[in-house]
């Protein structure tokens, strides 16, 4: 009896603790993806608007506050070095020296000294950048006329190293660049202390920031909502002029619909345990309830009223009763933290919950009221049947069983006719296998009778004899039911499993296009040409084995064609194919046309048939004409409307340089081979580079409340069976008494020893037998009704990459695994059932 309270009490305190580990692992995700750049709260503003550190560090609100370490002030101002024509930041943070590594020389401390970086230094040794140099600097700022801004006069004193630290709000100080034609941006950063922005140093309105790092273990999803509104109520009290930078904001909005789908979800992951587990539990009361019968009838027949056979009932049971509450607990909180360990990419741990304790006591106070339930039906028992050896059997369906049949009919309706759809739709497997356990429970005396019949009539006395024992046996219909909805969610959670992996790599494969992708641009438009591209790219990998190139030029609007460029040849190697379900006609390509009159493939989202002409951008910087030779369901990592053409034909038409997006696809992760491109990148004069892979984007989806949800389900599914097993095992301590009378019965009666013993190993066979077929087929049933209306997603895809079928492969080997773990059991239950009732050799 304890360990049946304990299960009930696990089972719904699981649910307060894996919704918290859920929304906590779902934060922890998103601020440990956090790159160091973003992982701050940032204040700025020029001083002008007559701000300093303090008075803007105390706009920030106390609750956005406490999830911050310390802030980092910093002052800063842009200028020209005149000798060599380049930008240059002149930079003093708070604490600077303690956090980067001094190579050369000292920390600045007068006025006007500066430390520059070894890149820098190394790379401008000829430009005149030494220890002890005197660089002429003019201050930059669009803000005053040239004319009214100083010049200084900056003295080197040392030269350093650094990393990009959340000090430095993941920005390397150190880094060096190339130096900018177009002067756009700093190409390096020189450290100097505050002295050299004092106000009596005539700096133009220097830039202030505080920057906050984020504080990560302090994030959790309690305290995201009230940092969020912290950070809404710091913007809204800066004054004119100063600016506030927060990602806490951008992730609330991330995580808000997979935060509403944990509060539903797993729910109602657990209350399909729920349902098995208080099934055993009656079926357990009822046989402890049972064994007290003669007790129960030798104190009624001693004048004792219903209240004092209460009494009893409490001296008996009371205690194990009340010790499942902190054995479920403690159970509750050892499969928190294995769900944790196991499913969590983060490893939360769950953490005191009072609301599990609330739900553990009300689950007693449940498992008390069913008790007592029992109890009381059997005390009404008139003493004569208290004194029989077993209760009377009762023929016909259980009323609960029809009332839970009928409800569940109803779930079923409701969801095949669409009016059960998103995370109330994860029940109907298990509602289904409800009906089919109450249409057997109908069929199973009559129907069984007649194949008994039958069996005997054609000389199959084994087969008979099991069968009979098999349906007269009491409990037999819980054992069933509990066996069919245990199956049915193993199965019908493997394939959601299944399925739900399959789709996640097919979006992630169609969001990227390639196992990585590396996008180059550069700072100034049209500084580097479109050729410069397919040179690296041919340096890098001359036979484009695993490189190729790509180009896009982007649509105009939401509603226009984007143009994307391809090797087609290449593409038919490097490209990714999860998820298509046909090939794309890469070959279609073969002829590309001309550069006036382009030959595309499209998705069926532009066009679903081919010899349409359609009017896409071209290299000519106006649309021109494309013919479409081909038609598939999506491109992974085109987009939905867009054109895909030749790539040399493309570039052919023109010198367009507005509007283009250039990217190198890799079939490889080969981290040297991906260096030698972006080495080769840099040097074509490609200054920002970016990279992307399917794995990357993968571990995004994968870190989401459906994808755990999924994971979860099929441990569900494991714990259901362990619920079913120790059904069926209370049914063979319950029948033990019954099962002895009929091996006496039968050895009388000159059956042999082998056939009775094969009998009641085909008896647990054709209990586990039943399960697994009624089981695979609720599980596709309820699968096919719900598919579309499964809550697969977080936010939807832009692709057609959804599948929602019954994962055959998934499901069906789910079972045949179960069913041999079953068949194994039930004969070894089988055989020990047989020995204890004395029918063994």
């Amino acid at each position: 009896m304890t360990v049946v309270v304990a299960l009930i009490v696990a089972t719904v305190a699981l649910i307060p603790l894996v919704e918290r580990s859920f929304s906590s692992a779902l934060v922890d995700y998103r601020v440990q993806q956090l790159p160091p750049v973003s992982a701050q709260v940032e204040v700025d503003a020029p001083q002008r608007y007559g701000q300093d550190y303090q008075h803007m560090a105390s706009y920030v609100d106390p609750r956005l506050r406490a999830v911050t370490q310390a802030p980092v002030e910093t002052t800063q101002v842009t200028g020209m070095w005149a000798d060599q024509n380049v930008l240059v930041l002149v930079q003093s943070t708070v604490g600077q020296c303690q956090q980067i590594t001094i190579t050369t020389g000292r920390c600045p401390e007068a006025a006007n000294e500066i430390l520059v970086s070894d890149a820098a230094l190394a790379a401008q040794k000829v430009s005149g950048l030494t220890i002890g140099a005197r660089l002429t600097v003019g201050q930059i700022n669009g803000s005053a006329l040239p004319a009214q801004l100083p010049k200084k006069a900056l003295t080197v004193v040392g030269s350093f190293t650094a990393a990009p630290t959340s000090y430095w709000g993941g920005v390397n100080p150190a880094r060096y660049a190339p130096p900018n034609p177009a002067h756009s941006a700093p190409n390096q950063v020189w450290l100097t202390g505050p002295a050299t922005f004092e106000a009596a140093q005539g700096w133009f309105s220097p830039n202030l920031s505080v920057r906050f790092p984020l504080k990560n273990d302090a994030i959790t999803a309690n305290t995201l909502a009230t940092a969020v509104a912290g950070a809404a109520k710091t913007s809204s009290a800066m004054p004119d002029g100063v600016t506030v930078t927060e990602p806490l904001t951008q992730i609330q909005q991330d995580i808000a619909t997979d935060l509403d789908q944990v509060k539903q979800l797993v729910p109602l992951l657990f209350v399909q345990l729920l349902i098995l587990v208080l099934i055993l539990a009656y079926q357990v009361f009822s046989l402890l309830t049972n064994l007290r019968r003669s007790d129960a009838a030798v104190l009624k027949m001693r004048g004792h009223d219903r209240r004092s056979l209460l009494r009893f009932a409490v001296g008996e049971f009371a205690g194990a009763v009340l010790l499942g509450l902190p054995l479920g607990l403690l159970v509750a909180y050892l499969a928190a933290a294995a769900i944790g360990a196991f499913i969590l990419p983060t490893g939360t741990m769950p953490a005191w919950n009072w609301w599990a304790l609330v739900w553990g006591v009300l689950a007693v106070l449940v498992a008390i009221a069913l008790l007592a339930l029992i109890w009381a039906r059997m005390t009404r028992t008139p003493i004569i049947d208290l004194m029989r050896a077993a209760p009377r059997r009762v023929r016909g369906v259980p009323v609960a069983l029809i009332v839970a049949g009928a409800l569940a009919f109803a779930g079923v309706i409701l969801a095949a006719t669409g009016n059960l759809t998103g995370a109330p739709s994860l029940l109907v497997p298990t509602l289904a296998a409800i009906v089919l356990a109450t249409l057997l429970a109908a069929g199973l005396g009559v129907v069984g009778a007649a194949l008994v019949r039958r069996l005997f009539s054609t000389g199959r006395a084994t087969g008979a004899l099991g069968l009979a024992q098999t349906i007269r046996r009491p409990g037999v219909v819980t054992v069933l039911t509990t066996l069919i909805i245990a199956t049915t969610l193993v199965s019908f959670s493997a394939s959601l499993l299944m399925r739900g992996d399959e789709n996640r790599q097919a979006r992630a494969s169609a969001d990227v296009g390639a196992a990585v992708v590396v996008g180059a641009s550069s700072s100034v438009t049209g500084a580097v040409d479109p050729s410069a591209l397919l040179e690296a790219v041919d340096k890098t990998d001359p036979g484009h084995t695993q490189l190729t190139p790509v180009v896009e030029i982007s649509a105009a609007s939401d509603n226009a064609l984007a143009t994307v460029g391809v090797i087609p040849s290449d593409m038919q190697r490097i490209a990714a194919t999860d998820g298509l379900s046909s090939n794309i006609p890469w070959d279609a390509l073969k002829q590309p046309g001309s550069p006036t009159a382009l030959s595309a493939i499209v998705p069926d989202a532009v066009a679903t048939r081919t010899g349409v002409q359609l009017t896409a951008p071209s290299m000519a910087d106006r649309d021109g004409q494309v013919n479409v030779v081909g038609t598939t369901a999506y491109i992974p990592g085109v987009p939905l409307r867009a054109v895909v053409v030749d790539l040399k034909t493309m570039l052919a038409g023109g010198s367009r340089t507005d509007q283009v997006l250039e990217s190198v696809w890799s079939s490889s992760t080969d981290p040297a081979l991906l260096q030698r491109l972006t080495d080769n990148l840099s040097a074509a004069g490609f200054d920002l580079i970016n990279v992307n892979t399917i794995a990357k984007q993968r571990a995004e989806y994968d870190a989401t409340a459906t994808a755990w949800s999924m994971h979860l389900s099929l441990l569900l599914g494991a714990a259901a069976v362990l619920v079913a097993l120790l059904s069926l095992a209370t049914m063979v301590t319950a029948t033990r008494r019954q099962r002895a009378v009929d091996v006496r019965s039968l050895a009388a009666a000159g059956v042999p020893r082998r056939m009775v013993s094969r009998a009641t190993t085909m008896e647990f066979l054709l209990v586990a037998v039943v399960a697994a077929v009624l089981g695979l087929v609720a599980a596709p049933v309820g699968a096919s009704i719900v598919g579309d209306s499964l809550p697969w997603w977080s936010t939807p895809p832009d692709y057609p990459v959804t599948r929602t079928g019954f994962a055959w492969p998934a499901g069906v080997g789910a079972v045949v695994v179960l069913f041999v773990v079953l068949a194994v059991i039930a004969v070894w239950v089988s055989r020990r059932a047989l020995r204890a009732a004395g029918g063994a050799r």
